[in-house]
């Protein structure tokens, strides 16, 4: 009975009748079929591979460099370089024969120059239908690496860097752990990989198995490239351990031999370590655990490996100062990642008979501040490169549409050097069947290629960080002091840095935390106990509440509206009740449903976008999987996955100021997802160089549409 009365309870927490659900996902007035093609017609206005993102081959300027809070190359040390692209997840760093070629070809075509490859440690080691049955996770399957090794250098031949982590998911039993910390479980036993992951910081034998396996990937030469790991300038970041999480583990390692010894050793034998993982002693603790490994476990990468790669670690995003201080001392760069609306299974949802119950937690991007990677960006470091290794908006939130608008906006605006996206393909299929248009799957979170709105989206993150289409703040930055109350307050918990000054503040103004670093000059010093001062009297400082003072981003809460708008590139997203929405020369009211509606000059050679002879219009609604049913209207918890896409129905009266002198005549067609052009639809020039047209989901065909192209004849 005890599985039983655990949905009880979370179901009613979550009022959610599982008789009859709430809404139910069919084709109909509300929602349409599309016809999703996944690759990219060449010389469309969706292949972006025109922009020349990508330099090829990887590595040919040499070893990557992190300089003044930048990546560069020693070519061109002055040159700050940016990297972008997706996360490739389990089976999908190992995609089949031609698949390599074909993936790495629609990565370029995305604009995209670096990928980021997850979870290899779990597939390497198992044969095509090994999931979900035990394998031998020490010894790769031939024919898997095989795989990886070509699709590595089908992507560094196309100028696609590569970042990856040295642990992730790699089965691991309790034999693989030091005999005095298996607590009683056979070697044998599976244990949890995030466990495993808080004894490598203690246990000598954890430790060792881990740098084998991360030598041995290390040192594996690649066949089609001739180089191993270690020498590949194409894969030029590391992370040791992937979200290794002291304090979500503490409970269930405080009273291992290993955890009471390494306490001892650092505070002594006469006080007991603590209970409280939010504790302020806990934290230093945790640092000074961090710094053994790191140093230790870096010294050996370099000394007797040889590996040249800039290293980072700790990218759960604990950003308590002790962890904060410890990156800017030890780490080559910052990384992390941020989540909206990250999914989470409801316990014992199996009893009930009924498919797992999902639920997320969505905020109304027009009214928080701290929407898109805010936490990211105030974690950020003085002198040291930021990236975000994972970020998603994740399915099914309503309001996902706005996710590359907010997130390209705010990596540019604070000036990244490189994010990744959750994923692109999270795939346990031996042939990446997600890669095939014959092939139909259900919207997911995690897999962007399921789901055609997160690839729309991510195509305006592309444009505004990597192209560069949105600026860095130009005014002088905010840097947060870590002084001695920031590790110490009072009160034995430990703050996190990046809650001391108001979230919004990244909108306003570059922002970064230091320990040791010198203020940039011009930047304004706040130190931690005022930061948290003001806050606590809710003044924003050093910036009253106001737009983005470059004009580039705008929020509205009264109209529950955002906008953004930069020479190349303008966009917004809204409700339906919100009105006309303006960003630049764009302009455009929905009805039907909320959208997000974005312009972008796609011209091969660079122009303002009213002055761009070919311009790509996006009309993203809303995307759901026929037969899904929700508890509600909300669509925050999931009772059941659907199958084919469904797009939100909607319209868009679109309108474009363009400098014409009204003679030019334009054209605007419908496109395909993949860029193909289905007909010409009616436009209206004005006069005055405004062009106008009506954006409808529902085509004559009765399918979907999110692309248009505006091409001047």
């Amino acid at each position: 009975m005890k599985p039983l009365r655990l949905v009880f309870v979370s179901l009613c927490a979550l009022c959610v009748d599982t008789s009859l659900a709430a809404v139910r996902i069919v084709p109909g007035p509300d929602w349409v079929p599309i016809d999703y093609r996944k690759g990219v017609e060449p010389g469309s206005a969706l292949d972006f591979s025109v922009f020349g993102l990508a330099d090829a081959p990887a590595g040919k300027h040499g070893w990557l460099e992190a300089h003044g809070g930048h990546f560069v190359f020693p070519d061109s040390p002055d040159v700050p370089r940016r990297f972008y692209g997706p996360n490739l997840v389990f089976d999908a760093c190992c995609p089949i024969g031609d698949d390599a070629e074909m993936l790495a070809d629609r990565l370029i075509s995305m604009g995209y120059n670096s990928v980021r490859l997850h979870g290899w440690d779990c597939s390497l080691p198992m044969g095509d239908e090994a999931w979900g049955r035990k394998w031998d996770s020490h010894t790769w399957a031939p024919e898997k690496i095989d795989r990886m090794d070509r699709l590595c250098a089908a992507l560094f031949a196309r100028g696609i860097y590569v970042t990856t982590d040295l642990f992730v998911s790699r089965e691991v039993t309790w034999g693989d752990v030091g005999e005095d910390n298996r607590m009683g479980h056979a070697p044998e036993e599976r244990m949890n990989s995030a466990v495993y992951k808080a004894l490598v910081l203690v246990d000598e034998v954890a430790y060792a198995n881990w740098l084998a396996e991360a030598s041995k990937f290390l040192r594996h030469v690649n066949p089609y490239t001739g180089r191993a790991y270690a020498d590949e300038p194409g894969m030029p970041f590391l992370c040791l351990v992937n979200e290794c999480n002291l304090v979500a583990q503490w409970n269930a390692v405080k009273e291992m031999p290993a955890f009471r010894a390494a306490w001892r050793e650092w505070r002594g034998p006469d006080e007991p370590p603590p209970d409280n993982s939010k504790s302020d002693i806990f934290a230093e603790f945790e640092e000074h655990l961090e710094a053994r490994f790191f140093g230790r476990a870096s010294k050996h990468l370099r000394e007797n490996l040889g590996v040249k790669a800039l290293l980072t670690n700790q990218n759960i995003g604990q950003n308590r100062p002790p962890l904060q201080r410890l990156r800017e001392r030890l780490y080559d760069y910052n990384d992390g990642h941020t989540y909206e609306a990250h999914p989470r299974s409801v316990a014992g949802a199996e009893a009930t008979g009924m498919e797992a119950i999902v639920r997320f937690d969505e905020n109304d991007p027009t009214t928080i501040d701290w929407m898109g990677g805010v936490a990211r960006a105030n974690a950020s470091i003085v002198g040291m490169p930021t990236t975000v290794s994972e970020w998603d908006y994740c399915y099914p939130a309503r309001s996902r549409s706005c996710a590359g608008l907010i997130m390209g906006t705010l990596m540019a605006r604070q000036d990244f050097s490189a994010g990744w996206r959750y994923g692109w393909i999270c795939s346990r299929a031996k042939r990446c069947d997600e890669l095939k248009d014959e092939c139909t799957f259900p919207a997911r979170p995690f897999s962007a290629l399921t789901d055609p709105i997160a690839l729309a989206t991510d195509k305006i993150a592309a444009l505004l960080f990597l192209r560069g289409d949105a600026p860095t703040f130009a005014a002088p930055g905010v840097c947060l002091r870590l002084t001695e109350s920031a590790f110490r307050r009072g009160d034995g918990l430990s703050p996190r840095s990046d809650k001391a000054v108001p979230f919004g503040i990244v909108w306003k103004a570059r922002f970064a935390q230091a320990t040791d670093a010198p203020t940039p000059p011009g930047w304004r010093e706040i130190r931690y106990e005022d930061g948290e001062a003001l806050r606590a009297r809710g003044e924003d400082t050093p910036y009253p509440i106001y737009a983005d003072p470059g004009a580039v981003f705008r929020r509205d809460p009264e109209r529950r509206l955002l906008a953004v708008a930069t020479p190349r590139t303008c966009g917004g997203f809204a409700f339906q009740e919100s009105g006309r929405v303006e960003a630049g020369p764009l302009a455009f009211t929905l009805s039907g449903s909320r959208a997000t509606v974005c312009a972008t000059s796609v011209d091969s050679e660079p122009r303002p976008l009213a002055e761009s002879r070919r311009i790509l219009v996006m009309h993203i609604t809303d995307l759901q999987s026929e037969g899904s049913e929700f508890g509600d209207e909300t669509f925050q918890v999931t009772l059941k996955k659907g199958v084919a896409p469904l797009v939100a129905d909607g319209t868009a009266e679109i309108s474009l100021r363009l400098s014409t002198n009204g003679n030019n005549p334009y054209k605007v067609f419908a496109l395909s997802t993949d860029g193909h052009r289905l007909g010409e639809i009616p436009c209206r020039l004005s006069t005055n160089g405004t062009l106008s047209f009506t954006a409808s989901v529902r085509g004559p065909d009765g399918k979907a549409r999110l692309y248009y192209e505006i091409v001047m004849q």
